[in-house]
């Protein structure tokens, strides 16, 4: 099947085709797939680029000895289409009555929430979220160093 380009004008690059260029199918379905990822990634709805890369931004100055589990499970935050932050990674080695690290702008959350999170050995921490993800306080040993705290099902509004 072919489509004259015309059809399609809005939605390719300024100038690459003519009035009398026409396209295969297996070319406008390429082209519309195209359009469709860039509306889904615009819209937020996309959890990678093409890249592969995350949409997530990661936090990489994290403040009184806190820091990332390991690499792959670094600190995230994802702001959704929705105006919803969802939070991930795993920290360790921060103790109680701490700030982790400060949210970036337009991820902080409407007003201040309270999580109970999982830490390693089924215990618990207790994180509030403001303009920073602070650790109020933790069962067990007060200081986690080898163990973590799991930021993963922290979901918050910026409305």
């Amino acid at each position: 099947m072919f489509v004259p380009a015309a059809a399609i004008a809005a939605f390719t690059t300024p100038n690459v085709f003519v009035e009398s260029t026409t396209l295969s199918s297996a070319d406008m379905n390429e082209n519309f797939d195209e359009i469709r990822l860039e509306l889904e990634r615009l819209q937020g709805r996309l959890d990678t680029q093409e890249s592969g890369e995350d949409l997530y931004y990661e936090y990489t100055g994290l403040s009184n000895s806190w820091s990332a589990y390991s690499d792959s499970q670094a600190p995230q935050s994802r702001l959704d289409s929705d105006g919803m932050v969802h939070l991930h990674g795993l920290i360790k080695g921060g103790a109680s009555g701490t700030t982790v690290f400060t949210l970036k702008d337009g991820h902080t959350p409407a007003h201040q929430s309270h999580f109970i999170v999982t830490m390693e050995d089924n215990a618990t921490a207790h994180i509030i979220v403001g303009g920073s993800v602070y650790v109020e306080s933790m069962t067990g040993d007060p200081t986690v160093q080898d163990g973590f705290v799991s930021l993963d099902g922290i979901t918050f509004s910026t409305r």
